[in-house]
């Protein structure tokens, strides 16, 4: 004879839209892992936005990890997939092996990721 097994559950409090949205805590500018990990001559990362956003004002800024700029904008690229998400591409051919922090600022928010150059 097979052998049962009673759970009983309780249904959780429903909450409403508003606080669905706030326990998100949704970025309104968020960049993925780059690829290739350790990057040689370039970098590229997934890169997504609000849609309030205006992507074209946005400052590109990679630092050593000395947190001394090394690449401003002319050293990044961006080809657009959509009207809220692009491949970011960072050239970083003429800088020696190490860690760097690539900064992103667009508007009010920013995000950073680390990149490991070989």
């Amino acid at each position: 004879m097979p052998a049962y097994t009673l759970c009983l559950a309780r249904a959780k409090k429903p909450t409403s839209v508003e606080e669905d949205a706030l326990a998100l805590n949704v970025q309104p500018l968020y960049i993925s892992a780059p690829a290739p990990m350790p990057a040689r001559e370039f970098a590229r990362m997934k890169m997504y936005w609000a849609q309030n956003l205006n992507i074209e004002q946005a400052e590109f800024t990679a630092y050593d990890i000395l947190g001394v700029p090394v690449s401003v904008k002319n050293d990044f690229s961006l080809q657009n997939i959509n009207a809220f998400s692009s491949e970011l591409i960072w050239n970083a051919k003429n800088l020696p092996e190490g860690v760097y922090m690539i900064r992103c600022r667009l508007g009010s928010s920013h995000t950073s990721k680390a990149v490991v150059v070989q």
